[in-house]
């Protein structure tokens, strides 16, 4: 960051929005700046990718999931986070995937598609 931008917001909203942050452990600015870059970044340069119908209708993809995604600094990667968040408000019970290193911060179970197999039995 290196501009200053001065908004003037309702007292209510600053207030919720400063303990979302907290909660979070990341700023009002950097919430600011992330959503503003959300909204502004041409298709290609680092702009969550548009979902095909069939995704849509297989993942929840609400903006709750996207603004836990986009808070969360423990995931590296963007669409990690989109699965994680997505996967814990269906209430998934495990996730399986080829790079289970990318779920780390992940309090699901993660499993390789092997090792899926031979906990089913």
């Amino acid at each position: 960051m290196d501009r200053k931008l001065t908004l003037s917001l309702n007292a209510a909203v600053i207030d919720r929005a400063k303990q979302y942050a907290r909660e979070r452990e990341t700023s009002l600015s950097r919430m600011i700046e992330q959503y503003l870059a959300s909204l502004t970044e041409p298709e290609g340069r680092g702009a969550a990718p548009a979902c095909t119908p069939l995704v849509e209708r297989l993942v929840d993809l609400s903006g709750r999931v996207v603004r836990l995604a986009l808070n969360d600094d423990a995931f590296s990667d963007f669409e990690d986070a989109l699965q994680y968040y997505s996967a814990l408000e269906s209430g998934t019970e495990v996730i399986i995937t080829r790079n289970q290193r990318d779920f780390v911060p992940a309090k699901l179970p993660v499993l390789s598609a092997a090792e899926y197999l031979i906990s089913r039995g």
